[in-house]
């Protein structure tokens, strides 16, 4: 176990991930990206996105998954431009 040594209160130890939190990838092939969401993201609505869909013209919903891993790695492995997570919910 690690302790802490420097001045002031030990800080908090990390929250451990919620354990229902599940996690989404939006594969756009028009766009050429892939953007991992969480399932409380504005952006993800739990996979049917704000148009309430998991299809959609442009792209479609992958998932759910249960750890962030899992969604990275079906990201990285649709080969689109550009990989990232999602800036508004931060996965």
């Amino acid at each position: 176990m690690t302790t802490f040594e420097g001045p002031g209160p030990a800080p908090a130890p990390c929250e451990p991930a919620d354990p229902g939190m599940k996690y989404w990838v939006f594969d756009s092939w028009s766009l050429g990206k892939a953007i991992v969401h969480k399932d409380d993201c504005d952006f993800c609505a739990n996979g049917t996105h704000r148009q309430g869909s998991r299809n959609l013209r442009n792209g479609t919903w992958r998932g759910p998954f249960a750890g962030r891993a899992e969604a990275f790695a079906l990201g990285r492995a649709l080969g689109r431009k550009t990989m990232r997570g999602c800036m508004t919910c931060a996965p």
